[in-house]
């Protein structure tokens, strides 16, 4: 709600006096604390904090990572290792983004197969990343290869 209106620094707040009540009652390897991780490094994200979103999308992961599996465990923790990369690209810190994309398509690929829409994301994040690097060689063979799987999945 406090995001919705425009007031990130009071949904930031409440998240963080949510945390160790989280914490304390489900556990650190809950997905409910992953959640409010994944939360606060959203509005972190969204307030230009990248280096600090960088460091709690990589908590939320970790925690998503420990949580009890269920079915929507690798999506999400490819998911909170992209958004960690697309904050060290802000940050020009392209060896840390290159790992956190990498990463994530290793995650996605074991869940999901090599020919899934969601394996196309990770391929495009990684040939948006060697573009911005001018590794024109490394961008074009991963957006081939994103190209072939979107194709595929129409």
């Amino acid at each position: 709600l406090y995001e919705e209106h425009k007031k990130p620094n009071r949904a930031e707040d409440i998240y963080l006096e949510a945390l160790p009540l989280v914490e304390k009652t489900m556990g650190p390897n809950h997905v409910g604390t992953a959640l409010i991780l994944r939360q606060i490094g959203g509005v972190q994200y969204s307030q230009k904090r990248y280096q600090e979103a960088a460091a709690t999308f990589g908590l939320a992961a970790q925690a998503f990572i420990r949580s009890p599996d269920n079915k929507r465990k690798p999506f999400r923790v490819s998911g909170m290792l992209r958004r960690k990369g697309h904050s060290h690209i802000f940050l020009r810190q392209y060896d840390e983004a290159e790992a956190a994309y990498l990463e994530s398509l290793a995650v996605s690929e074991a869940a999901i197969g090599p020919r899934h829409s969601r394996i196309a994301a990770c391929l495009e994040d990684l040939a948006g990343l060697y573009r911005d690097q001018f590794q024109m060689d490394k961008a074009k063979e991963y957006q081939d290869r994103a190209k072939k799987i979107r194709a595929m999945n129409r």
